[in-house]
């Protein structure tokens, strides 16, 4: 947890340098994105009790059009123990289409549409929700979708919070809320 609170603190400080450099250069915001975000991820699965932890999510993207956008999203870190089982969230990889629908020049509601991987590590004593034994590395991919609100105070930066069902197993969900700052270039 230590190195992903450095990580987040390094990557704040560079988009900060990147936004005061960028205003100096007169660059105001456009079509492509980049940000960070806190991810508060839930695996849930049916019938027995539920990781949570928070992770940092990275999102890239570029804008379509006023109403559409290409995004991925790259989520690192977190675990939690129930019951003698413990999952490490390792990588979240998600490819979106987010179309996007303005309200104003501030205010922005999207969608989230697409695909995601996760991989984890688990160490299942009990057999549990991945079944085997001992330590072992689990991944999955599935079908994505979610919902945001976007604020722009500045045409450059946003303050994004959304919601996002990342896989949608029979057995499982795994889903998060994140909130975080992306930075218009």
């Amino acid at each position: 947890m230590r190195k992903l609170a450095l990580l987040f603190i390094g990557t704040c400080l560079t988009l900060t340098a990147t936004l005061t450099s960028a205003q100096r250069l007169g660059v105001t915001g456009g079509d492509g994105y980049i940000g960070g975000a806190a991810l508060f991820w839930e695996l849930d699965p049916d019938g027995g009790s539920s990781f949570e932890d928070t992770a940092f999510l990275f999102r890239f993207g570029n804008r379509i059009n006023e109403y559409a956008a290409l995004e991925s999203r790259f989520g690192l870190g977190g675990s939690d123990s129930v019951n003698g089982e413990e999952f490490e969230l390792d990588l979240l990889g998600s490819l979106f289409i987010s179309p996007r629908l303005p309200l104003s020049d501030e205010f922005e509601l999207y969608g989230l549409f697409g695909f995601s991987t996760i991989r984890g590590s688990v160490d299942d004593e009990n057999g549990g929700l991945f079944g085997g034994g001992s330590t072992s590395t689990v991944s999955d991919t599935d079908i994505s979708y979610g919902l945001g609100a976007a604020f722009r105070p500045t045409p450059e930066l946003s303050i994004d919070v959304d919601y996002a069902v990342y896989l949608d197993e029979s057995d499982y969900d795994f889903s998060g809320w994140a909130v975080g700052l992306t930075w218009y270039y």
